[in-house]
């Protein structure tokens, strides 16, 4: 079966300068960004991330930050306020396996942080100054959710040791962007794509419309077009929220146990395979093989439809289900699950099983 094209993607890690531009409105960056910087290796984070001590001989700027800080790695972040706290969120693989996060100004003055959570998925960690009077300092930034393409958006990094800024602007392309790519184990959706310059250091850096207010987060670059991926504001929020408010410090995903697919060029999606001992499993011979239509009344014509769906329904809340073929329809309704380490486990072995035609001796 044809597969559809993938894309090669880095985290934001290439090794260029930065030209200056405008800047954007009503945005008091002194008071709202940080450098993110992380120490000796340790046991903070969750991205298996393959990167180590970058190279950064060919990059002035990081190599003037690396040498009088002496961090083991660095990126950016921003400052947000929810219920009356305040909060610095970047990208988890910039504080991944570190044993020690620091926040900095622009005039490079130290703030101890902690990890409050991570959410792997979508690379999102949200983290508090461990000093309460350290919050008095920095400012919320607002959010924008209603991004328009085709506007100057302007992609702001971690701090010049001399105190300047770092920041490239660009065009917003795309203001719906899924990203696939072969190390990831599953589609991620709502992704922002522009042609502002995004360079080392960049992730978790603040991507702002023209009035200062935050669209999304720099995340990923691909390296042969040179466009610029950061996680749409929207969904950032939802995480940010869910991870503040969950006493397990997590973003809690529902679960059902269903895998699709669907062929190139095909307006259908197909209930592929059910997993064992989930949710769907006791529907399992009316699910498998069948052409799902719908998705709590949302129409389904192409395979992240579901997904997008399910990224808004909360564990516990009833899922239906349209499913059927060319002739009939059956409508079936689903409690959903928390996806935890015990489904984890499940989809684990399932993929074994599945892809153990695959293997080669």
């Amino acid at each position: 079966m044809k597969l559809k094209s993938v894309i090669i993607l880095l985290f934001l890690f290439p090794v260029l300068l930065l030209s200056q531009s405008n800047l954007p409105k009503n945005v008091d960056a002194p008071s709202s960004l940080l450098t993110i910087a992380h120490f000796n290796p340790g046991n903070c984070g969750f991205v298996n991330s393959k990167n180590g001590y970058r190279n950064i001989d060919s990059d002035k700027q990081l190599y003037e930050v690396f040498k009088n800080i002496g961090a083991y790695d660095l990126g950016s972040g921003f400052v947000y306020q929810y219920k009356g706290q305040k909060y610095v969120i970047t990208c988890e693989h910039v504080i991944f396996n570190s044993d020690s996060i620091v926040g900095y100004d622009q005039a490079y003055n130290p703030f101890a942080l902690d990890l409050l959570g991570s959410d792997t998925f979508y690379d999102v960690a949200v983290l508090k100054f461990k000093n309460k009077e350290d919050e008095k300092k920095w400012k919320g930034l607002r959010f924008d959710f209603t991004p328009e393409t085709n506007t100057d958006v302007f992609a702001f990094g971690f701090w010049p040791w001399d105190g300047g800024l770092n920041f490239g602007q660009g065009n917003l392309i795309n203001k719906s962007t899924s990203i696939t790519a072969r190390e990831l184990p599953i589609v991620k959706i709502g992704f922002l794509t522009s042609d502002a310059p995004s360079f080392g250091g960049y992730s978790g850096g603040a991507l702002f419309n023209t009035e200062g207010q935050v669209i999304g987060m720099n995340s990923m670059v691909h390296t042969q077009n040179k466009k610029s991926f950061a996680l749409n504001s929207s969904i950032i929020k939802d995480i940010i929220h869910d991870l503040i408010d969950s006493p397990f410090d997590e973003k809690l995903r529902s679960f059902l146990g269903i895998r699709f697919s669907q062929k190139v060029n095909e307006g259908v999606v197909v209930i592929e395979k059910v997993i064992d001992n989930s949710p769907a499993a006791k529907f399992k011979d009316e699910l498998e093989g069948k052409i799902l239509k719908s998705i709590t009344s949302n129409k389904v014509t192409e395979i992240y439809d579901p997904l997008k769906v399910m990224e808004m329904i909360k564990p516990g809340e009833l899922v239906n289900l349209e499913v059927g073929d060319s002739f009939d329809c059956n409508n079936i309704s689903i409690i959903s699950d928390t996806l935890n380490d015990r489904y984890h486990a499940a989809i684990a072995t399932h993929a074994i099983r599945e892809n153990k035609r695959d293997e080669k001796i």
